[in-house]
């Protein structure tokens, strides 16, 4: 038996005295027990034995219905459903739209043309060395594989929901994922087009077909409630970020380096947006929040890990081409934005303590001082 089938009603002398199915308020299409508002909080197997059902459900059942309580009126086909509204983990309305218009109030002002703004004329392909060359092919399968990011995100916060509070949220967050994938879009097809222009693939078709392999497999953030999946892009953002600004620094090519400038900025910008995000949860849960950032940043792994072939060898060689880039840097950078938060939230400033100190401990990290 699934969670989803109907549970049958046994006559046996157990329940004898069970009342029928009445119209009352909590129904529906018209049939309901009017004596549920005495079974509200009642575990499982407690309210289905008052409704008269037999309560032998399998431990796939059990699972589902573990920890939820009866909330009065929300009845559904004899058995009933939790208070989604109550468990749910996201901010209010007002403070999401708040991040998202000020996001795109920038983004707006902030563009820059891949086909227009880079120079092709003016490449000089000799200054890159087979280091960089491979940098850029890497960098690209990564920032190529925004369908999968995209779906993801949709899957996590879709439109088409039971609750109203629920869709009203994801349609705002959507303002913000469709120019945040704009812009990704943007990087993907602009470092392509460096790869064919400088001649790392001089085959624009051979380039294409390479990328939809990587873009065919599947992707998985691996967390769902929210304050998990912003902290997931917030490390993700900032290791872009760090990792074109620091090959930046090296590369003497002049139509790469500019590339890698405008990809920093775009991605110090996506930053921000998912660190302010981060603030308000904390701000808003709590402690509920914190453990729930602890969990993503001490499990966190970059997009393409399980899926590239050779990706661990590829990742290493890609880092030792920007000198003093710090693959744990996007940690110490959130446990200094917490830390940060805990100044400010006096009251959560043991918590979060306590939390950055774990963080540290378990990911071997002696110092955050001196991290921006």
């Amino acid at each position: 038996m699934t969670g989803r089938e109907r549970l049958s009603r046994p006559a046996t002398k157990d329940f004898a005295n069970v009342p029928p199915p009445l119209q009352g308020e909590h129904s529906r299409n018209g049939i309901g027990y009017p004596h549920l508002e005495s079974l509200a909080g009642k575990k499982p197997d407690e309210f289905l034995r008052n409704l008269g059902y037999n309560t032998k459900i399998p431990d796939v059942s059990i699972k589902a219905l573990h920890g939820m309580t009866l909330t009065p009126g929300i009845a559904r086909d004899g058995v009933y459903q939790d208070n989604k509204e109550r468990n749910r983990v996201q901010l209010p309305l007002a403070r999401l739209r708040q991040h998202v218009d000020d996001y795109n109030r920038l983004a707006d002002d902030a563009n820059w043309n891949r086909f227009k703004s880079l120079h092709w004329n003016e490449l000089r392909p000799e200054l890159l060395t087979e280091g960089q060359k491979n940098a850029v092919v890497f960098v690209t399968y990564v920032e190529d594989h925004l369908p999968g990011y995209f779906s993801e995100y949709q899957s996590l916060f879709p439109i088409e929901t039971d609750s109203m509070s629920a869709s009203l949220h994801n349609r705002e967050l959507f303002h913000f994922t469709v120019r945040w994938g704009l812009e990704e879009d943007r990087h993907a097809q602009a470092l392509a087009l460096y790869q064919y222009h400088a001649g790392i693939e001089p085959d624009r078709d051979r380039l294409e077909e390479k990328l939809i392999v990587e873009n065919r497999k599947p992707f998985s953030i691996g967390f769902s409630k929210p304050p998990q999946v912003f902290t997931y892009t917030l490390l993700q953002e900032k290791a872009t970020q760090l990792y074109y600004q620091s090959l930046s620094r090296v590369v003497k090519e002049p139509v790469l380096n500019r590339l890698l400038v405008y990809l920093t900025k775009d991605e110090s910008r996506h930053f921000g947006f998912f660190s302010e995000m981060v603030d308000s949860f904390v701000e808003s849960y709590g402690e509920k929040a914190l453990s729930l950032i602890e969990e993503v940043a001490l499990n966190y792994k970059m997009p393409l890990h399980n899926t590239m072939v050779d990706y661990r060898r590829k990742a290493i060689l890609m880092a030792r081409e920007a000198p003093g880039y710090d693959r744990n840097l996007p940690q110490k950078v959130l446990m200094r934005q917490l830390k940060r938060l805990g100044d400010r939230l006096p009251d959560l400033s043991g918590a979060i303590d306590a939390s950055v100190a774990r963080m540290m401990d378990t990911l071997r990290i002696t110092t955050i001082e001196g991290v921006a």
